[in-house]
């Protein structure tokens, strides 16, 4: 069976659906459906989570999981990230035929970052949609953009005045990681009115000029409507994401204690206050910032845009992009 993101609110049958298929890249909406389904799981009482990231097929010992049963909990989740659109033919037939294996009280939920011809033709694919769930994630329809800003704002409990609606849907231009962003800002910001076309403008607004440093301090100061605006400015100008990743990583670093030579008292302030957050926080940003690297020099698949940005407005401290459905 074939699903969009949206049709999982009224889905109702998740516990006799043990096998899912995310197909697509947007990174808003692939996180919104792994969220949704970990919220179904959750719902059901507790379960152990596995998590598989194969570099090219999958390794034995995950098959022979798989079909033993856990010590730690009776309900299981598998979840597999594959790298790249094509499934290696070894690694396609395996998976295939575990949707003939129904186990207890386990799912299986397999995310490609795209659906190539072949691989939408073959047996993989039609097993998938006979057996299972099939989730495309592809970017809203340019001709329903306006609708796709309309329903989020409501998600986001966001109301906008006469021009602000109109404004944020011509400047995100399709861009849903853009719009989600600017969607939670406006939220934090909790405005006892409606949304104006110049609050609109200073979330995206572009005016001044930045480095890659005023965007790490912004970040590590938490203020995430300054971040999303010098990111703005830094993608229109330059798109110099080597330089950008590079301060970032540099100042999380410092965060968590890096020797080097003393900062100025104001810089300090900044590393103190960012240190409340905890080192798990900001190890886990250190790991994101791993697999932007990847992405930027090509060996991942991915958009490096999407990326920087979602690592950015974590480090200000706004929640995961992509965990609402």
């Amino acid at each position: 069976m074939k699903l969009t993101p949206r049709q999982l609110k009224e889905f109702d049958r998740f516990e006799e659906s043990p096998f899912w298929l995310i197909a697509g890249s947007d990174p808003v909406l692939v996180g919104e459906v792994w969220s949704w389904i970990r919220s179904r799981m959750g719902q059901g009482g507790a379960y152990e989570r596995r998590v598989f990231r194969p570099e090219r097929t999958l390794d034995p010992g995950f098959f022979d999981d798989y079909r033993t049963a856990s010590l730690f909990s009776e309900r299981r989740l598998f979840e597999v990230h594959l790298p790249t659109p094509t499934v290696q033919t070894t690694g396609a037939s395996a998976l295939s035929d575990l949707l003939e294996e129904v186990v207890p009280a386990t799912w299986l939920a397999v995310h490609l970052p795209g659906l190539d011809r072949g691989l939408r033709l073959g047996a993989f694919y039609t097993r998938f949609t006979s057996h299972g769930q099939v989730v495309e994630c592809w970017p809203p329809d340019p001709i329903r953009w306006d609708a796709e800003v309309e329903r989020r704002a409501r998600e986001h409990g966001v109301i906008f005045g006469a021009d602000g609606r109109e404004l944020l849907t011509a400047l995100t231009e399709g861009n849903l990681l853009g719009l989600e962003a600017a969607l939670r800002i406006l939220e934090l910001d909790e405005l006892d009115h409606p949304v104006t076309g110049t609050e609109v403008a200073r979330v995206l607004g572009a005016g001044a000029h930045y480095g890659p440093f005023d965007l790490a301090e912004a970040a590590l100061a938490g203020n995430p409507g300054r971040v999303f605006e010098i990111f703005q400015a830094l993608d229109q100008a330059s798109g110099e994401w080597p330089l950008m990743l590079g301060a970032l990583v540099h100042e999380i670093h410092a965060v968590l204690g890096a020797q080097g030579p003393p900062a100025p008292p104001r810089k300090q302030s900044l590393y103190e206050k960012a240190r409340r957050r905890g080192r798990p926080f900001w190890y886990r940003r250190l790991e994101e910032a791993a697999r932007a690297d990847l992405v930027i020099k090509g060996r991942k698949p991915g958009q490096a845009t999407d990326r920087l940005l979602t690592l950015v407005l974590h480090m200000s401290g706004v929640p995961g992009i992509g965990e609402r459905v």
